[in-house]
């Protein structure tokens, strides 16, 4: 499961981070006297989980948006260069 939360498997990640988070959590509480039953633990991971992979899928859609900036850029130096990019190339049979 860590091999494929490294290779970007976003339901891998999330799970991976969420269970991390609670294992930690459970030595802590452990060390710390803090008693809480499992019904609580679950309901935390549930919570973990759900924000972690909206934050991956925000991630993924804000790698969208940068695209679509970058493709606008590209489109406008085109442009101010002289090229319209939706031009059909000359006929060179002439």
């Amino acid at each position: 499961m860590v091999h494929q939360a490294t290779r970007g498997a976003a339901q891998a990640q999330s799970l991976v981070w969420g269970l991390l988070t609670e294992s930690l959590e459970r030595r802590f509480d452990s060390a710390f006297g803090v008693s809480r039953t499992e019904d609580d633990f679950n309901q935390r991971l549930h919570g973990r989980l759900i924000a972690q992979l909206e934050y991956t899928i925000g991630k993924a859609l804000s790698v969208e948006s940068v695209l679509r900036n970058e493709n606008e850029y590209l489109m406008q130096v085109l442009r101010d260069n002289g090229i319209d990019p939706w031009a059909l190339p000359p006929d060179e049979a002439d």
